[in-house]
């Protein structure tokens, strides 16, 4: 049976029986003077009034015109003024509302509603925590007439009026797997059944089966049970539910089953055909319509003893089946949870919760398919959840709902009221709490912050958040906007908003308990620091994720931040990267570009680099197809912009010829920056250090033969230098178009003879394009410094080219790579690589607007990877100097093209596996091995 109560809360028990609001929603009326008006219906197990779209409060006839309320006998009734949206009312109608303000008198009117109606009242509901600070205890079940641990059995039974029956489609199957089924989604928007819900919302602590014992058919009409009374209160619904038990009992239905420890049915559901008045537009007819609620009614009947009994309608307005958002939030009262909406209506767009809670307007998410998932105070009330207390300096993650062994909440108390407390949460899209649902509200992810003050009597009543300035429970939103059956992604704090200095106490004061520095991380987890530590914040940690302005950072550590893709939504219009901003009162550099920071951004249209940024990875502007401008600041020593296109900084690119560019190339043997191993007398390892292969630095190589003992590194007391030996070579070469000029060695022993140029001393000098040493005693060489002509120090690079651009685009003649996806979904037709083209990037000239690309160079561009995974083999044709097309043939990504022309008219590259070749003098060739033949009146290159 019930836990016994004290005698002083069983005297706070008999409150109104626990139902919904109506449905929320905004519905036009054509007046009889022709005109619309559009009302909103408010109350809490009745309509008690309407208002307009302005909040002016209206009141409806029994022809269903609605006209402005005016105060008479303690009630609301129509004053002689029909109602009218604010942009077409009269004069007399203004200044009538200015004269008859009603709406500051409705929490005495609906009290006094209530008094007047005892056939609407619960004997016995409880409310009440099961710990004294109101939060609940991890595993501890809540004081509701339904235990919320384990696994109750709840009967359901369906009820068919003399006047209204079940749609065909209603079967007991039907509501079966309705309440049960795992994954249902029989209706549009449903992601599950009532089962599954509350499965998930407890993680697994709380598993009801409902049982669908039967359907009845009732003598009455509903109209017997639905009626208003002068107040707007059903006439009979616990009459419905002793006539639906008695008539189950009456065909054999055995409720035993269904009895817990104590005896009792915890609760019994009751489904009935048709439709709901919570649900419906409020005209006079629906008014005779059953309004959805739970009672806790602790009373035998027909022999059985019952705690409780839900009462829902079959169909929703549209006439599909009504969702379980109506049910789940009638059966958290019957768990023990109150309502958190203003439940007597004295003050309205200012919800505590709005979508946020189901206990508030959550229910209705999604037309009520699929309800909002529990808030973790909510968790907690019902032993689902153990929220741990934070106090002192931290830094703090949380986790999504899903992941069951890591937290998705903590608290900060009131350190002067143990029962006031602020709840911190995760809020991350899942199956029970959408990203954006069917109205457009986007819901998104971020840090909720929610406030708590417990009253065991305001909870008992039902009533602790009827004072607006002095709401018990409710959302602290980040962009402090107001609710109104709403819930907002700015609400969440990581989404714009990312600290809070002081947390807002009961009665206007405040708690100096700052959090700050929310942040939404890639795993779907929160982090944020809680209170500074000396005065000062927490430090960043590398890998930490912050919004700054409409920019997404990830911290790099000392002091650097790399932009990412945004965390919502996309970037757009012309984004500007800052080279520095501040936070905490220190001052940052932004000095890389993530993998794909501005990709697949839609409205994207440039994009400004600043100096600080050394680091911009492939593929960080893919698949933006708006994108026309990459611009870089001049002081950038790593990237500069050519014609909107990205660029590895160089001083070459206006050069056709670098042949006269001069620069000089180090090969520091004692820094070995090449990682080589290094041979020792200390190690005992005389060969570790033995050279193997040549040695490239900045474009030079350099190669080895070896003498009587192969060439090495050696690290002797100090330093590191390269040994050779009696009869040993070295080679240093250089690229085609390239010359060494001088060379000069640091050596403390030096025996070499140069077989090119002049060697004097330990200089060289010459005009080679290779030199080469021979070793004629045990030489020592820490470093040698070569002057190198035509050689670019730095490579030259093209990494992006925007995608908005057309028509045909010529690369700089220095150009030796073009980086991955740097011409990928490109709108150019035709795109000339460059003479010193050396290298192709993976997806680099992929795009099926390309219809020809010119190679000027006779070898084919290196690629590790396919450059062309999308661009037409058979529409995009390949342009090469005269005696290109064998090599680019053989290639494994050039050779898959059709067309490639140089230098004879049409000349078509075919697969190997087409037949019916002939020569040039008309004959068939079955095998042709090379050469030129006719293929379908074209000439072939094999």
């Amino acid at each position: 049976m019930k836990k016994l109560l004290t005698s002083f809360y069983f005297l706070l028990c008999s409150v109104m029986a626990m139902a919904i609001g109506p449905l929320p929603k905004a519905r036009p009326v054509v007046q009889s003077d022709g005109t619309t008006v559009t009302v909103t219906a408010h109350g809490d197990g009745r309509v008690a009034f309407f208002t307009t779209s302005d909040g002016k409060i209206v009141v409806k006839d029994n022809r269903d015109n609605f006209y402005y309320a005016v105060i008479s006998n303690g009630e609301l009734t129509a004053s002689p003024f029909l109602a009218h949206d604010p942009q077409i009312r009269g004069e007399a109608e203004i200044r009538f509302l200015e004269e008859h303000p009603v709406e500051e008198q409705l929490t005495r009117l609906n009290v006094l509603a209530h008094q007047r109606n005892p056939l609407h009242r619960a004997p016995s509901k409880t409310i009440v925590a099961s710990t004294q600070d109101g939060l609940g205890k991890y595993n501890v079940p809540s004081e509701g007439s339904v235990t919320s641990l384990g696994k109750p059995a709840i009967p359901v039974i369906m009820v068919e009026f003399s006047d209204a029956k079940f749609a065909e489609t209603t079967t007991q199957e039907k509501m079966t797997r309705f309440y049960n089924t795992p994954g249902y989604q029989e209706e549009a928007y449903c992601v599950g059944s009532v089962k599954d819900y509350f499965v998930s919302q407890s993680r697994g602590m709380f598993e009801p089966t409902f049982t669908v014992v039967g359907k009845v058919s009732l003598t009455k009409s509903y109209k017997d049970y639905g009626a208003n009374n002068s107040y707007g209160f059903d006439t009979d619904v616990e009459g419905l539910v002793r006539d639906a038990v008695a008539a189950a009992v009456a065909q054999g239905v055995d409720f035993t089953p269904f009895k817990d420890k104590q005896g009792a049915v915890q609760l019994v559901s009751i489904l009935y055909a048709g439709r709901g008045e919570a649900t419906e537009p409020h005209t006079t007819a629906n008014a005779n319509l059953i309004w959805p609620c739970e009672v806790d009614i602790n009373e035998e009947m027909s022999g059985v003893y019952f705690n409780s009994f839900f009462v829902g309608n079959e169909l929703f307005e549209d006439g599909t089946l009504m969702g379980m958002g109506v049910f789940c939030h009638e059966f958290g009262h019957a768990l023990g949870l109150p309502d958190f909406y203003c439940t007597d209506y004295n003050y309205r767009k200012d919800d505590p919760f709005g979508y946020w809670s189901i206990m508030d307007a959550g229910a209705y998410v999604n037309d009520g398919r699929s309800p909002i998932g529990y808030t973790a105070y909510e968790r907690s009330y019902l032993g689902w959840l153990d929220i741990k207390e934070i106090t002192g300096a931290q830094t703090v993650t949380l986790y999504p709902a899903s992941m069951k062994d890591k937290d998705m909440a903590v608290l900060i108390r009131n350190p002067k009221d143990s029962k006031e407390y602020f709840i911190l949460e995760n809020r991350n899209p899942d199956t029970w709490y959408p990203h954006t649902d069917k109205e457009g509200h986007v819901f998104g992810q971020g840090l909720m912050v929610s406030h708590f003050v417990y009253d065991p009597v305001e909870w008992m009543r039902n009533v602790l958040n009827n004072v607006q300035d002095l709401k018990r429970a409710h959302i602290i939103t980040a962009d402090q906007s107001k609710l109104i059956s709403s819930a907002a992604q700015e609400n969440l704090f990581g989404n714009g908003v990312d600290h809070l200095d002081s947390l807002p106490l009961y009665g206007q004061q405040w708690l100096d308990a700052p959090f700050y520095r929310v942040m939404k991380n890639q795993d779907g987890s929160v982090t944020f620091n809680f209170m500074e530590v000396n005065g000062k914040p927490v430090p960043y940690q590398v890998g930490d994720v912050v919004d700054a302005g409409d920019l997404t950072l990830q911290y790099l550590g000392e002091k650097q931040w790399t932009v990412l893709p945004k965390r919502e939504g996309a970037y757009s219009g012309h984004v500007v990267l800052p080279a520095t901003f501040e936070r905490d009162e220190k001052t940052y550099k932004v000095t890389a570009v993530s993998a794909g920071a501005f990709a697949s951004c839609p409205n994207l249209l440039k994009v400004s680099i600043p100096a600080s940024v050394d680091s911009i990875a492939p593929g960080a502007f893919r698949h933006s197809a708006k994108l026309s401008a990459i611009e870089v600041d001049e002081d950038n020593a790593t990237y500069q912009s050519i014609d909107g296109a990205l660029f590895t900084r160089s001083d070459a690119y206006g050069m056709d010829d670098v042949s006269s560019v001069e620069g000089q190339v180090t090969f520091d043997f004692n820094a070995n920056p090449w990682g080589l191993p290094v041979s020792s007398n200390f190690s005992g390892q005389n060969n570790a250090g033995n050279i193997k292969a040549p040695i490239v630095q900045e474009g030079v190589t350099l190669e080895f033969e070896n003498g009587n003992l192969p060439a090495r590194l050696w690290k002797g007391a100090s330093d590191v230098t390269l040994r050779t030996y009696q009869g040993g070579k070295l080679t240093f070469s250089v690229p085609d178009g390239c010359k060494i000029k001088h060379m000069e060695f640091t050596a403390p022993k030096f025996y070499l003879s140069a077989q090119e140029g002049t060697l004097v001393g330990n200089a060289w000098t010459g005009d080679a394009q290779a030199v080469t040493f021979l070793t004629t005693a045990p030489t020592q060489i820490s470093k040698v410094v070569l002057t190198v002509t035509g050689l670019l120090m730095s490579e030259s690079a093209i990494l992006y080219y925007p995608a908005a651009l057309t028509g045909s685009y010529a690369l700089p003649q220095v150009v030796t790579r073009v980086g991955d996806f740097a011409f990928e979904g490109t709108a150019l037709n035709e795109v000339k690589l460059s003479k010193a083209i050396a290298r192709l990037g993976e997806n680099s000239l992929s795009s099926t607007s390309l219809k020809r690309i010119v190679s000027p160079v006779a070898t084919p561009p290196v690629a590790s990877a396919d450059p062309f995974a999308h661009t037409s083999e058979t529409l995009c044709e390949i342009v090469l100097p005269n005696g290109g097309v064998e090599a680019y043939k053989a290639d494994t990504y050039w050779g898959k093209f059709f067309n490639i022309t140089n230098g004879v008219s049409s000349v078509m590259v075919q697969p190997e596996s087409s037949p019916y070749f002939y020569d040039l003098q008309g004959r068939r060739v079955v095998r042709p091995t090379g050469g030129i033949y006719i293929y379908k009146g074209k000439l072939i290159a094999k």
